[in-house]
């Protein structure tokens, strides 16, 4: 199997295409709230399809590879409403979505209705 790179920091495939940056832009301005760019997978041994956790988090050797981000779920469920979009629905979004409902279905079982 050949999994090439993509998203590569620094990369083509890691900058946001125009219109969601002239969004992000307009949201800033429009809200005076600063968009908040999220890195993932900085570890090149585990793959991140969350934002919220990576898929293996210990190497075989029980050594940590990565880490739950508890202060983007902080973030995120300090806030009233949130919208979730992405690209991969099938993969990030997923797996992301997946992540920030079980952290609120282990907090408030009501909330995740």
């Amino acid at each position: 199997m050949i999994w090439p790179y993509h998203s590569m920091l620094g990369g083509i495939g890691h900058a946001l295409v125009s219109a969601v940056e002239e969004a992000c832009f307009f949201h800033t301005v429009a809200r005076q709230q600063q968009t908040r760019i999220e890195l993932k997978g900085s570890h090149p041994l585990t793959e991140n399809y969350s934002v919220l956790r990576p898929e293996v988090s210990h190497d075989p050797q029980g050594r940590p590879l990565g880490a739950v981000n508890r202060a983007l779920i902080e973030h995120l469920l300090a806030g009233d409403c949130l919208i979730i979009a992405g690209q991969a629905k099938s993969h990030c979004v997923t797996w992301t979505v997946a992540d920030l409902l079980r952290e609120i279905q282990q907090r408030d079982v009501q909330l995740a209705q």
